[in-house]
């Protein structure tokens, strides 16, 4: 009995060495004193006067269109990523690496290319086997990458749970695209064939919400507080440097099932909403922002339970779900 302990105990304590030994060789880098962007260029915006006249008639009320449909939910942000002209700003849980978010990526490419600041903020946990897209991405001049909460070990990633498994358990679900700080585009989906009915088989039932007016300032407003916080860096601080063949595949990719991507861009193309914006041709559900957060918050008079975040905090020391309280720390910031 004796000897089994000390055998236990033995690999114990070759294991914490282990552990001890892979942190000191793969901290996280330090993070950067600036963690700004380039301002957004001061370029004319369509997007920008058309809401402004609509919103005018709702002065302080946010509008909201629901879209349910999987490939108009996919095209409606396509095409408001064709419409800006200023700056695009994405915040995902899950950006997969398959037919739909390759599309969109490219989508972003080419605004990058026409002058349109893009900003894409992406939950690390969920890039594996994208480290080469997001690297080559955050290569290109006007698209900034940023990665929440960052495995330092890249390869095999299950060994980053080993050594920081309190740190790597706080994720941000967040999902939203916002476009010239006029759009946004809110809800359940992330981006994936599963998600937008990109795939033969198989669809996640989820909804998204087109929101302009007063909730749009709030929703970038938040988008700064988890691109600058201390757990969002700099794609190039955590991945190796692309290669030129990884840059130039960015906006034009080669899917793996060419025929089932002809058959989806037909979809798409017959959705209508590729041409014209999707709230150019439909009537928003107008209502005061106090009014959806209300609709949207728990009741503690009935059930006694503190309400509790939709999403966690973007420091990964707080917790990943915690009541909201009036005496709760601010968000450390980076910038």
């Amino acid at each position: 009995m004796l000897d089994l302990m000390t055998a236990l105990l033995a690999i114990a304590a070759i294991l914490a060495l282990f552990i001890l030994a892979l942190r000191l060789a793969f901290p996280l880098p330090r993070p950067l004193r600036d963690k700004s962007s380039t301002p957004p260029p001061d370029a004319p915006s369509e997007l920008c006067d058309e809401v402004e006249a609509l919103a005018s008639e709702h002065p302080g009320d946010t509008g909201l269109l629901l879209l349910s449909d999987p490939v108009e939910a996919l095209a409606s942000r396509i095409a408001h990523v064709r419409a800006a002209t200023r700056s695009i700003d994405a915040q995902y849980f899950i950006w997969k690496g398959d037919l739909s978010g390759r599309m969109l990526l490219a989508e972003l490419v080419r605004a990058a290319e026409r002058g349109v600041r893009v900003r894409v903020l992406v939950d690390d946990v969920t890039t594996a086997r994208l480290d080469p897209i997001w690297a080559a991405a955050a290569a290109l001049p006007g698209f900034e990458v940023r990665l929440f909460n960052p495995l330092t070990i890249r390869r095999p990633r299950a060994l980053s749970y080993l050594i920081n498994p309190l740190r790597l358990n706080r994720r941000m679900h967040n999902k939203s695209m916002t476009f010239d700080g006029a759009v946004s585009i809110v809800g359940g989906r992330n981006i994936g064939d599963e998600y937008f009915g990109a795939r033969e088989k198989g669809l996640f039932i989820d909804l998204d919400a087109l929101v302009v007016g007063g909730i749009v300032g709030e929703i970038a407003q938040d988008f700064e507080r988890y691109w600058c916080s201390v757990s969002s860096f700099p794609a190039q601080q955590m991945l190796p440097a692309p290669d030129e063949d990884d840059i130039a595949a960015l906006g034009s990719p080669v899917h793996a099932n060419p025929a089932l991507a002809a058959e989806y861009a037909e979809a798409l193309h017959d959705s209508g909403l590729l041409e014209r914006l999707a709230w150019q041709a439909a009537t928003f559900f107008w209502r005061k922002c106090a009014q959806l957060r209300a609709t949207a918050r728990c009741s503690t008079a009935r059930s006694g339970t503190p309400c509790r975040r939709a999403y966690p905090s973007p420091d990964p020391r707080g917790a990943a779900a915690q009541p909201i309280r009036p005496h709760q720390r601010a968000l450390r910031p980076g910038c």
